[in-house]
């Protein structure tokens, strides 16, 4: 499913105390399911709580996480390359479930 994701202005968008030291945040969360191929969720969106670092990595029990932080008009925004890497991410899981359930 492909969606229109409007631009959004931070300052505009928080409380007027957080306005002045937003950013913006990208999180690409890939969704480990049991038994079925995994699922790439990518979220754009304003912070104000800085980290210490650009961009961190998390790796829980159902899912990964790669957070990255941003500072300029813009700076999240999706390449054309972000598309080919997810579609043969999806080709790549396609085939591998293919191939298993040929073997069975």
């Amino acid at each position: 499913m492909h969606g229109i994701v409007p631009v959004v202005d931070c300052a505009k968008s928080l409380p007027d105390m957080l306005s002045k030291q937003f950013f913006c945040r990208k999180m690409v969360q890939t969704i480990l399911h049991p038994e079925k191929t995994p699922e790439v969720r990518i979220r754009r969106s304003c912070g104000w709580v800085r980290s210490k670092r650009e961009c961190y990595k998390a790796d829980n029990a159902d899912h990964l996480e790669t957070v990255c932080q941003c500072f300029g008009d813009m700076c999240n925004a999706a390449t054309s390359l972000q598309h080919v890497k997810v579609t043969a991410l999806g080709v790549v899981a396609a085939l591998l479930t293919a191939i298993r359930n040929c073997r069975m």
